[in-house]
């Protein structure tokens, strides 16, 4: 007989029933994990603008206690981990939650969102009252001020910058927030507006400190051209502070500040082309005391001296070199010399020369002044007329024309004066002249036996 085989069977009876238990216990926790999810659910981003969706934010209930849970979104037809940020702001995106366990899921939808304003930091700023202008752009630009915007800090991407200014003017003595010694006041409502339209705001406060008259300086004497004659404020200076390591004028623009800056001139005259301004400053301060006692005097006077001045001598048309010939019965040349057009920018003509030198000797040859045919009496020419220089010897003759104007200014100009000899000799004969010939039939007869006063220059 044969025996059964009770191990061999005893195995096989164990695995099925294991398997069965696999079943029971795979059946029991898909049983216990249910998941509904909510259609539709608003996500807000956070302050570093992404967000990890969690199970817990799309589903309605805990109905998978055990279950091994992960959240995926639908980009572009796929399944991706759900992590949102600003790419996915004001979109409506399909998301499921998933047991890894037992493959169940559910679906629906969420809104991205930025629901955070913008977070701003105004700092007040302590100006001068003699700006002019204040806008944020030329307070950091020009006077370095890094506060002059507020701070933004704005989760996601970009926002728009806005302010309004009000401005407010302060009484001598008044004070505004505990700041005395202001000329004026703005409060400067800035407003920062996100992509997705959220706002906030904050105030900064502009403080123009007040100058008093002992603050102010005034402008160095200057000396301008006579040619371009301006003697405006604006070119020669007018009474200033510096602050923020700039100039600010006080003329004619008196800012916020309560001085009053005026001026009067005193012109002296000096010569043709040239005068002094004698420029008097006057600053009245309104919120000082009237006095004349330093050092608190109010009002304070200063002279400025403003010299238009002639530096510049005149300006000759200057001859050409030229060539002449000997007198005819001398060996040397009386030569007119060329007229020469002059001008001068601001002052008249006062003398012309011409200097040169004869045998080693210097001669000075004085000329006059006059006008010429068709001169336009408004322009500021002459000509200069100096007639005959004598005695030039045969050779080069530097010759220089020297004009000085009415305040002294000197100007020169030098051309060559060549002298040849282009003079035939001149002969003269007796017209008869009688010889006796000697024994050979000749005679040797010298040549001044027919001259009757040749000569040559």
């Amino acid at each position: 007989m044969t025996q059964p085989n009770f191990t061999k069977d005893s195995k096989v009876w164990n695995y099925l029933l294991a398997l069965a238990l696999v079943f029971t216990v795979n059946a029991a926790a898909s049983a216990q994990c249910t998941l509904v999810c909510n259609n539709l659910v608003q996500i807000s981003l956070d302050q570093d603008c992404t967000v990890e969706i969690l199970p817990d934010m799309i589903l309605e209930g805990g109905g998978c206690p055990n279950g091994n849970l992960v959240v995926e979104m639908k980009i572009n037809g796929a399944w991706v981990p759900a992590i949102v940020n600003s790419n996915h702001i004001n979109q409506t995106i399909q998301v499921r939650v998933r047991d890894l366990n037992t493959g169940n899921n559910c679906w629906g939808y969420m809104h991205i969102e930025d629901k955070l304003a913008p977070q701003l930091i105004c700092t007040d700023l302590q100006l001068s009252c003699a700006l002019t202008e204040y806008s944020p752009n030329y307070l950091l630009n020009e006077l370095d001020i890094d506060e002059a915007y507020p701070q933004v800090n704005e989760n996601c991407g970009s926002q728009t910058l806005t302010h309004v200014d009000t401005y407010f003017d302060v009484a001598c003595g008044g004070t505004i927030n505990g700041q005395v010694d202001v000329s004026a006041y703005v409060r400067r409502v800035w407003t920062a507006v996100d992509q997705s339209g959220n706002q906030s705001s904050c105030t900064q406060f502009l403080y123009f400190k007040r100058v008093h008259v002992g603050d102010v300086l005034f402008p160095a004497d200057i000396t301008v051209s006579c040619e371009n004659p301006t003697s405006d404020p604006s070119v020669t200076g007018a009474p200033y502070v510096i602050r923020f390591g700039q100039e600010f004028s006080f003329f004619p623009q008196n800012s916020f500040c309560e001085l009053n800056v005026a001026y009067s001139d005193q012109i002296l005259l000096i010569c043709d082309g040239t005068h002094k301004i004698l420029r008097t400053w006057t600053v009245y301060d309104w919120c000082l005391p009237t006095t004349p006692f330093p050092p608190s005097t109010n009002p304070l006077y200063y002279i400025q001296v403003i010299k238009v001045e002639d530096a510049t001598g005149p300006a000759i048309a200057c001859p050409d070199d030229i060539t002449v010939s000997t007198n005819p019965f001398d060996c040397e040349s009386d030569l007119d010399l060329p007229d020469v057009i002059i001008e001068d920018a601001c002052s008249r003509i006062k003398s012309i020369r011409a200097v040169y030198s004869v045998n080693g000797v210097g001669q000075t040859l004085n000329g006059t002044l006059t006008t010429f045919p068709g001169n336009n009496l408004w322009a500021p020419d002459t000509l200069g007329v100096l007639g005959y220089a004598n005695n030039l010897q045969i050779g080069v003759t530097p010759m220089t024309y020297i004009v000085t104007d009415d305040c002294g200014n000197t100007s020169s100009c030098q051309f060559n004066i060549t002298v040849e000899d282009e003079t035939p000799p001149a002969a003269v004969c007796d017209e008869f002249t009688q010889v006796s010939l000697g024994i050979s039939g000749m005679v040797f007869v010298n040549a001044s036996t027919f001259d009757d006063g040749s000569y040559d220059n």
